[in-house]
C-alpha cells in the first residue's frame, strides 16, 4: 500500500465501528439486567402487599366470627321461645299444645297469689253464710281460673320477650355476617386493586425497556453509518491526495522540459542520469 491509499483511516473507521457494536451489546445487556431488577421488585413488592393484605382481612374475619359467636347463644334461645310461642298458640297442633302446657312452669309467686285469692273467698263467702254452697264453690274455681289464665299470659308474654331477644340477636348477628361477607368481596378487590398496579408497572418497564432498547440500535446504527462514511472519505482523499501528487510531477517535468527547451540549461537525458 501507498503513503496514501487510506488504509490507515479505514482500519481506525472499523475499529471505532467494532467499538460501536461492542458499546451497543454493553448497553443493551445493562438495561436487560435492570428491567429483571426492577421486575423481581415487583414481584417482591406485589407478595408482600397480598400478604399484608391477607393477614388483615384475616384477623377481621376472626373478629367477626367471634362476635357472631357471642350472639348464637340468645339466637338458640330465642328460636326455642319462637318455637314455644308457636305450641303455645296451638299453630302446631294439639301436640304443640301439649308440649307448651309440658314446658309451662308457674311462676314463683303462683301458687301464693293462687292461695291469698282462695282465701279471700272463702272468707267471704263465710261472712255471708254461704261458705259451703255451690256458689263458693263456682266463686273459687272462677278465681282459680283467673289466676291460672293469668299466670299462663304471663308465661307467655315471657317466653315471647325471650323470642324477641333471640331475634335482635340473630339480625345483628346477620349483620355481622354480611359485613364478613363484604370483607370477601373487599379483599378480592383489593388484590385485584394490586395485580392491575402492579401488572401496569410491569407494562412501563417493558415499554420503557423497549423504547431504550430502539434508542441504543439507532444510535449505534447512526454511528456505524458514519463510520462508512469516513471510510469511503479517507478513500477519496488519498485518492485525491495521489492525483495531486502525480499533477505535480508532471507540473516539476513540464517546468525542466521548457528550460531545455530555451537553451537555458540542463537536458533531461541529464537530469534523469540517461
Amino acid at each position: 500500500m501507498g503513503l496514501f491509499s487510506g488504509r490507515n483511516e479505514r482500519l481506525a473507521t472499523m475499529w471505532g465501528a467494532q467499538q460501536l457494536l461492542n458499546g451497543q451489546t454493553t448497553a443493551t445487556a445493562a438495561l436487560q439486567g435492570a428491567e429483571g431488577k426492577a421486575l423481581d421488585a415487583l414481584d417482591t413488592g406485589k407478595a408482600e402487599q397480598i400478604d399484608m393484605l391477607e393477614r388483615g382481612y384475616g384477623r377481621a374475619r376472626d373478629d367477626y366470627d367471634n362476635s357472631i359467636a357471642m350472639f348464637s347463644p340468645w339466637s338458640a334461645q330465642g328460636l326455642k321461645a319462637y318455637n314455644a310461642m308457636g305450641d303455645a298458640t296451638g299453630l302446631n297442633g294439639d301436640e304443640g299444645y301439649n308440649r307448651a302446657v309440658g314446658t309451662f312452669r308457674e311462676s314463683p309467686g303462683y301458687r301464693y297469689r293462687v292461695d291469698q285469692a282462695l282465701d279471700g273467698v272463702n272468707r267471704h263467702q263465710a261472712s255471708t253464710g254461704m261458705l259451703a254452697s255451690g256458689n263458693t264453690l263456682a266463686a273459687l274455681s272462677e278465681r282459680a281460673g283467673h289466676e291460672a289464665d293469668q299466670e299462663w299470659g304471663d308465661w307467655y308474654n315471657r317466653v315471647n320477650g325471650i323470642s324477641d331477644r333471640g331475634y335482635d340477636a340473630t339480625g345483628k348477628g346477620a349483620a355481622l355476617t354480611a359485613k364478613r361477607g363484604d370483607l370477601g368481596y373487599t379483599l378480592a378487590s383489593d388484590g385485584a386493586a394490586v395485580a392491575g398496579t402492579d401488572a401496569a408497572r410491569r407494562a412501563s418497564i417493558f415499554g420503557n425497556t423497549g423504547n431504550q432498547t430502539a434508542s441504543i440500535y439507532t444510535k449505534t446504527a447512526d454511528g456505524l453509518n458514519d463510520s462508512s462514511k469516513n471510510a469511503f472519505g479517507a478513500g477519496d482523499d488519498a485518492s485525491k491526495n495521489s492525483w495531486s501528487v502525480g499533477l505535480g510531477i508532471a507540473k516539476m517535468a513540464a517546468d525542466l522540459l521548457g528550460s531545455k527547451t530555451k537553451g537555458g540549461g540542463t537536458a533531461l537525458s541529464s537530469i534523469w542520469g540517461a
